[in-house]
């Protein structure tokens, strides 16, 4: 996971002026963020844990923080069907 994080800062500070570098290492991080979310469906929190992890590591990074208004509707695009049926059970 360390190896992760540097190769990701490493991303972006050799490109950090670069649009699509950016795009890149956004993604990545949220990929990363949502395999660590996982752990967190049976109490409900993956949504929340998700989020946090993603804006606490691009500010690590110095970049700003994603505000995303949609995020609550787009959230099924990230979840698999057990998850999709843990969320609607609660």
């Amino acid at each position: 996971m360390r190896v992760v994080f540097f190769a990701l800062l490493g991303l972006i500070v050799g490109c950090a002026s670069d649009p699509s570098a950016r795009q890149k290492l956004a993604a990545a991080i949220q990929t990363q963020c949502l395999a660590e979310s996982k752990k967190f469906l049976e109490s409900g929190a993956a949504k929340a844990y998700f989020t946090r992890c993603v804006d606490s590591r691009l500010s690590a990074l110095g970049e700003d923080p994603i505000y995303d208004p949609g995020f609550e509707q787009r959230w099924p695009e990230f979840e698999t069907p057990a998850t999709g049926q843990i969320f609607e059970e609660r």
